[in-house]
């Protein structure tokens, strides 16, 4: 019997079962810790990190629709503190497209804003956004190819994709986050 419940990306901890026969709990709880009697200790899921395997996952879904278009890019999943979880760099793409989608990544999730909420603040607020792009370990680039990822409502990390046009770069990141 199949659930009419439709297949979440990004699952909530209750969802993430611990591997199979490993003994080990799942993600986001504690060894020893009773489901049956014990909630989840985040409440709201956010126990749950990004995982290599998601963020490897976010990358050949977005390198498939890239594929698709005829163009060459790299991705970049950071996690939720800006920091390089997986990047992945499609054969012929630009040299300089690494640091491009990794800074767009970074930007997105340290402003809690995709790349177009990120392009709309820096011309609406240049002075803010000089100042933030100073505080962050890499230049902040604000424009189209940036998207957060979100368990819920809690942001865990963003996808940057730099090589093709701005257009292009953000239907190759929310390909990267689509549920197949």
């Amino acid at each position: 019997m199949t659930s009419s419940r439709p297949r979440q990306l990004f699952p909530t901890c209750g969802e993430v079962p611990a591997a199979a026969g490993d003994g080990a709990a799942p993600r986001g709880r504690s060894p020893g810790r009773r489901p049956d009697l014990d909630p989840c200790p985040c409440e709201t899921c956010t126990g749950v990190p990004l995982t290599l395997h998601e963020a490897q996952d976010v990358i050949a879904r977005a390198h498939a629709k890239a594929g698709d278009l005829g163009i060459r890019v790299t991705v970049a999943v950071v996690d939720e503190g800006g920091l390089l979880i997986a990047l992945g760099r499609m054969d012929g793409a630009s040299s300089l497209s690494p640091q491009i989608a990794e800074a767009k990544a970074v930007g997105a999730v340290m402003l809690g804003r995709d790349g177009a909420g990120l392009a709309e603040l820096s011309k609406d607020r240049p002075g803010f956004f000089s100042v933030a792009d100073r505080l962050v370990r890499l230049p902040i680039v604000p424009g189209l190819g940036s998207v957060l990822i979100k368990r819920g409502d809690h942001v865990l990390g963003a996808v940057g994709v730099s090589g093709g046009r701005p257009e292009q770069d953000l239907e190759c990141a929310e390909a990267g986050l689509s549920a197949g």
